[in-house]
């Protein structure tokens, strides 16, 4: 048959998809046509606004669970492997470290104190107490007294009801914070341990609050006098790493034994910082010297976080872990760089209205994939 091109030649392909689409859209009803335009719109509202509202604090039903989970999943695969973090390291108290002390609640701070105080001579960069000191105690004097004399600069746990409602009560804040008070003048100042819980997982760092001090990690690198004016307003994702060692561990199940180092981070159990003999002083003030050093808990039912990992790998890491990650992302200057609405409105018409050409083309599929892909 002739077309418009003369006998025996034949139509484009542009031409003939684009006769096509046009018949088939011209066939449709005006209803169609006012349903099909109302669901590209929802489409394209669904796909810029996938992980909450418009009101940036409630969850797209539906789309926020999906997208969480390919966030964790993409994160965890495309983490950077590293070894053990020799820049940050934690002592903490144990669940074996409690039953030994007889003591769970509050922590005992004598032990605390007599910890501080030999870090203190090991000449750490910075040392961060991610535990606050909210009720009274008999050993409160004695403290006190450390922390005033710390030559180390020191950063000392502050939560208060607005931020952080489950944690501390209104008569725990006031004595928080005349213990707090007690310090000024000396090198240990007040830090917010409050972390970004949003959608189940702490994936980002907390939103500054005028009415807080600095963040743990960022108030330890701060007083050291690392730079840190990249992360001067930052509340972007947290980037955490993995292990190389655990990694090798879980795909090789009979080595697991043999790895000395399976934690991406280096932890002393507090014990061994009370009553020091000389030759285990010089052995643990070789691992501390120049680090930055968080005291804290790592026992199984208490402070245990959610974190970008946790619904892959299912570990839930202590909240002193969180903190370590944040100061060696700082220590890395790695800013995670936002994603502005302009594009994120982009990419979804984008991806929307290749949906609906992919919906127009009178393809089979094997012809339709390498254009979904």
């Amino acid at each position: 048959m002739a077309n418009d091109l003369g006998p025996g030649v034949k139509a484009p392909i542009k031409s003939k998809w684009f006769s096509r689409s046009y018949r088939s859209v011209s066939e449709a009803g005006e209803i169609q046509i006012i349903v099909a335009v109302l669901i590209v719109i929802f489409a394209i509202f669904i796909a810029r606004f996938s992980w909450t509202l418009p009101d940036g604090e409630t969850p797209t039903p539906l789309t926020n669970s999906a997208e969480r989970a390919f966030y964790d999943m993409r994160a965890y695969y495309s983490a950077d492997m590293v070894e053990q973090e020799d820049r940050v390291g934690a002592v903490v108290f144990t669940d074996e470290a409690l039953f030994d002390l007889q003591k769970r609640s509050p922590l005992p701070r004598d032990v605390i104190a007599s910890a501080l105080r030999a870090l203190d001579a090991m000449q750490p960069k910075a040392i961060g107490i991610d535990i606050l000191f909210d009720q009274p105690q008999e050993e409160d004097a004695e403290l006190i007294e450390t922390l005033r004399a710390m030559k180390t600069p020191t950063s000392v746990a502050y939560a208060n009801i607005d931020t952080n409602e489950d944690d501390i009560k209104k008569q725990q804040q006031e004595y928080l914070e005349a213990f707090l008070a007690e310090l000024e003048g000396s090198l240990a100042k007040p830090a917010s341990i409050r972390l970004d819980g949003s959608f189940g997982s702490t994936r980002v760092w907390p939103a500054i609050n005028p009415d807080l001090p600095p963040v743990l990690g960022r108030s330890m690198v701060g007083e050291s006098g690392e730079l840190v004016e990249r992360f001067e307003g930052y509340e972007g994702a947290i980037d955490y790493r993995r292990s190389m060692f655990e990694d090798q561990a879980n795909r090789d199940t009979e080595e697991v034994e043999d790895q000395i180092s399976a934690s991406l981070f280096a932890k002393s159990d507090i014990r061994l910082f009370v009553d020091m003999e000389p030759f285990v002083f010089d052995f643990m003030a070789d691992q501390i010297k120049d680090k930055y050093v968080l005291i804290g808990g790592d026992v199984v039912d208490f402070d245990r976080k959610s974190v970008t990992f946790t619904s892959v790998d299912g570990e839930r890491p202590a909240g002193i872990y969180v903190h370590a990650e944040m100061i060696a992302q700082m220590l890395d200057g790695n800013v995670m760089t936002q994603i502005s609405s302009l594009v994120k409105w982009a990419l979804a018409v984008l991806v929307v209205l290749t949906a609906v050409l992919i919906a127009l083309l009178e393809w089979p599929a094997r012809r339709l994939v390498p254009i979904m892909l």
